[in-house]
């Protein structure tokens, strides 16, 4: 008998439990992220009903949310550059 048959055995053993622990994860994903449930069908969500007025108040609301986290970020952005372009210099001329 070979004396790398076992070791061989445990290798395909290894290899198919980390196949069937990396399904299990995919699966989770894909319930999370899809909405799927166990029988592999969209759940169903129930939304409060909204008049048109209340639906444009909601929707200007996100719009404004949605423009201030724009401008956060672009002033983020535009200090970081900022801040690494003085560095930059700093550290042509004194090192």
């Amino acid at each position: 008998m070979n004396p790398y048959f076992s070791a061989m055995k445990k290798r395909e053993k290894s290899i198919e439990n980390h196949k069937a622990s990396i399904r299990k994860k995919t699966q989770k994903n894909k319930e999370l992220y899809l909405g799927q449930n166990g029988k592999n069908q969209k759940e169903e969500y129930t939304f409060p009903k909204m008049n048109n007025s209340q639906f444009q108040e909601f929707k200007s609301k996100l719009e404004q949310e949605r423009k201030s986290e724009k401008t956060k970020t672009r002033v983020i952005i535009i200090v970081v550059f900022i801040i690494a372009t003085a560095v930059m210099i700093y550290a042509k001329k004194y090192i």
